[in-house]
C-alpha cells in the first residue's frame, strides 16, 4: 500500500486547493454522523494487512507490515482550516478523528466522494497538522463478529487495485506483521568487492534484471526468481539456476553450481550502500 500504495491527491484536488482561500483561519467541517453509514459505524479500531487477500487483489504487491488505527473524534472536524472546507463545499463528513499509520498520527475526515466512501487525511507541514492533504477510497465489509470485519483501501482515484486489511484482534492477524523475506530481496544488489562481477535488480513482479552486461539491459535479458523458504530464493538467469540466501538485510549470498559441479559463491550488498 508501498503500499506503499496510498497515493497523494493529484490534479483534481490540486486545482481545488488553488481555488480555495489561502487563509489559515479555522472554519470547521460540517459533521453529520449516520448510524446507517457502514464505513463510519465499523471503521474504528486497528487494522493490519491481510496477505492472502492482498495478493488475490493485487498479485504483484509486496506484503508490508503496514497497520492503521482509526480513532473517531468529533473535535477534529472543528479544527479543519477554512481552505479545506472551501475545497469540499457542501460535502458531508460522516466521521472525523485521528488516523495512526505506522505509528504516525494524522487528522482525518470520512466523506463520500463520487458516491464512494473516502478518507481525506492530513500530514503535518512546518508545524501545521493540516499542512498537506491526501486521500484514498475505502470499503468496509461488516462481518457477523466484529473481529472478522474487513477493510479495503484503494488509491486517491479509481485507478488501482485495493489492498485488504483485517482487525488486529482477528485470530492470527498479528502474525502477518512478521517480516516478509520478499521485502528484503526487493532491490538492486551488486558484488560487495566492487569488481562489477554481478549487479542485479530483483523486482516484485518475479523478474531479475542483470546490469553486469556492459550495456543497458533489455527485456530479453531478464530472468525469474521464486522464494523457496524464509531465507532462500531460486533465480533462473542466463540459462543457469542460482540459489540466493538472505544472510541479512545488507547481505545476500549468490551461489552457482556449474555443469562440472564447481560451486561459486558471490557476496552481494545493496547498490550504493557501500
Amino acid at each position: 500500500m508501498t503500499p506503499h500504495h496510498i497515493l497523494p491527491l493529484t490534479t483534481l484536488l490540486a486545482c481545488l486547493w488553488a481555488g480555495a482561500t489561502s487563509s489559515g483561519e479555522t472554519e470547521g467541517f460540517a459533521l453529520e454522523p449516520s448510524d446507517e453509514n457502514v464505513a463510519a459505524s465499523r471503521l474504528e479500531g486497528e487494522w493490519v494487512m491481510e496477505s492472502a487477500l492482498c495478493h488475490r487483489l493485487w498479485e504483484s504487491v509486496v506484503r508490508t507490515r503496514e497497520r492503521f488505527e482509526f480513532r473517531p473524534d468529533p473535535k477534529v472536524a472543528e479544527q479543519v482550516p477554512a481552505r479545506v472546507v472551501a475545497m469540499f463545499d457542501g460535502q458531508r463528513a460522516f466521521q472525523s478523528g485521528v488516523m495512526t499509520r505506522n505509528e504516525v498520527e494524522h487528522p482525518y475526515l470520512l466523506l463520500s466522494l463520487h458516491g464512494n466512501p473516502y478518507v481525506i487525511w492530513f500530514r503535518e507541514v512546518d508545524g501545521d497538522p493540516f499542512g498537506d492533504l491526501e486521500g484514498f477510497n475505502l470499503m468496509v465489509v461488516r462481518a457477523e463478529r466484529r473481529e472478522d470485519d474487513l477493510l479495503f483501501l484503494g488509491g486517491d482515484f479509481n485507478n488501482q487495485p485495493f489492498l485488504a486489511y483485517q482487525r488486529s484482534e482477528h485470530q492470527g492477524a498479528l502474525e502477518a506483521l512478521a517480516e516478509d523475506p520478499r521485502e528484503t530481496l526487493m532491490g538492486h544488489w551488486e558484488t560487495l568487492d566492487h569488481d562489477g562481477q554481478l549487479s542485479v535488480a530483483i523486482l516484485n513482479d518475479g523478474t531479475v534484471v542483470p546490469y553486469h552486461l556492459g550495456r543497458p539491459p533489455t527485456a530479453s535479458d531478464a530472468g525469474s526468481w521464486t522464494l523457496l523458504n524464509a531465507t532462500t530464493a531460486q533465480v533462473v538467469l542466463d540459462g543457469q539456476t542460482h540459489t540466493v540466501t538472505i544472510e541479512s538485510p545488507e547481505r545476500l549470498l549468490w551461489t552457482t553450481t556449474d555443469a562440472d559441479g564447481i560451486v561459486t559463491e558471490i557476496e552481494l550488498g545493496p547498490r550504493h550502500s557501500h
